[in-house]
Order: C-alpha cells, then sequence, then structure tokens
C-alpha cells in the first residue's frame, strides 16, 4: 500500500491507471488492492488520488 501510495501521488506515474498501481504494487486484483489501500488509508485509491491532486 505505502508503494501505491507513493505512486498515486507522484506525477510520473499520472499515466498509470490505479488498476495498473494496483498491479505494479504486487496486488492480483482490483479488488483485494482497493479493500487492503482503505483499510490502511481510510480512503478508496481514487478518493486518495483526488485529494492530493487537491493539495496541487
Amino acid at each position: 500500500v505505502e508503494e501505491a501510495k507513493r505512486m498515486l501521488q507522484d506525477k510520473e506515474f499520472d499515466n498509470l491507471t490505479i488498476l495498473s498501481i494496483a498491479y505494479e504494487s504486487g496486488f492480483k486484483n482490483k479488488s483485494s488492492f482497493n479493500n487492503a489501500f482503505k483499510k490502511f488509508t481510510g480512503f478508496t485509491p481514487s478518493e486518495f488520488k483526488q485529494s492530493e491532486s487537491d493539495h496541487d
């Protein structure tokens, strides 16, 4: 999840979909990624990415 958070925050990875970031972070499917991400951050990956872009 930490790697995914880093990638979601990094403009270098803006071209990747959230699903691609999930796979790059070692998750096998979107559901397990979303569940783990929300458990650790309190946000879905989409919510997290949006909140980060709001800070720019």
